[in-house]
């Protein structure tokens, strides 16, 4: 897995919990329900869906409760969109967002509290100190608020694991000619590369983690962030991710990890997803092979975790 070869690059973490006064909380806290949030940038503006599997042992009051909540049905999952004038943290989401480095690596609902994950490089620690400070003089109240050495992306993802089951699947695609060309300089290095988050702008939502020597690295039209160990905030892009990934906002799909990898004559795209929205994940590559038909995007591994 790519997220095993990048898995401490971002070497610090942030996590913190918040209290929820929303109707969904105290259903959630009632029947025990762990509940992921999708934070989707979309038109310059956060979304929050809330993803709750659908359980077999539901009561009519259960889904009597979701659909007074708005709550619509999709395939193993229900989904209930909380906008964005209805969700007080939208701001904090979009202070941490100017921190170039800092990737949102989870956000679920566990009986009345919101927890949030994120990781980050070392080098702007200050930026994330900044954020925090300021949100705290504007009445944000954090609860188990910790800025630590991160244990890795891997960590993270068995964590969650242990509350939901998870999935990997991995696609190769061949690098096309206007591939190529949309990657412009990057084409020259092997590279990793991080979503930040979901959203319908890759030019604003990437790490790029360069492989080898980085001292003669010329990635123009890359922001810096650590050129010791080649990690990079990108607003580069291609064709074909960018029909997946705001295909894939439609339904919409939470997401644990999406990560890939160019070695020059391929593109590998690994993402790891609750097991319950894995046939849409599918629908979703489907759709953008017929799409895309030169890319040839195969399913080369689907485990498990």
């Amino acid at each position: 897995m790519i997220a095993e070869e990048i898995d401490k690059k971002l070497n610090m973490e942030l996590s913190f919990s918040m209290s929820s006064k929303n109707p969904l909380a105290s259903f959630a806290e009632k029947f025990h329900i762990f509940s992921l949030s999708n934070w989707i940038f979309r038109n310059a503006m956060f979304e929050l869906y809330y993803i709750i599997p659908v359980s077999e042992t539901a009561t009519n009051e259960m889904r009597m409760f979701l659909e007074g909540m708005g709550a619509r049905r999709k395939g193993d999952v229900w989904i209930i969109l909380r906008g964005t004038e209805a969700v007080p943290r939208i701001p904090i989401m979009k202070s941490l967002m100017d921190v170039e480095s800092l990737v949102l690596n989870y956000s679920y609902l566990e009986g009345n509290m919101v927890n949030f994950n994120f990781r980050f490089h070392s080098s702007q620690t200050a930026k994330v100190s900044d954020a925090i400070m300021s949100l705290t003089e504007n009445n944000v109240e954090f609860k188990n608020l910790s800025i630590t050495k991160s244990n890795g992306l891997v960590s993270l993802i068995n964590f969650i694991s242990q509350k939901t089951p998870l999935c990997y699947t991995r696609f190769i695609a061949e690098v096309s000619e206007p591939t190529t060309l949309s990657l412009g300089n990057a084409v020259n290095y092997t590279w990793e590369r991080e979503a930040r988050f979901q959203t319908d702008n890759s030019g604003v939502g990437s790490l790029f983690y360069v492989e080898g020597d980085q001292t003669d690295v010329d990635l123009r039209g890359l922001s810096e962030i650590s050129r010791k160990d080649g990690i990079f905030a990108s607003p580069l892009t291609w064709p074909m991710l960018d029909f997946y990934s705001k295909l894939a906002l439609e339904f919409p799909i939470p997401v644990i990890s999406r990560t890939q990898k160019f070695s020059r004559s391929s593109i590998f795209l690994d993402t790891i997803l609750p097991v319950s929205n894995l046939d849409d994940h599918l629908r979703v590559a489907n759709s953008t092979r017929l799409q895309f038909p030169d890319e040839k995007l195969t399913l080369f591994e689907l485990k498990y975790l």
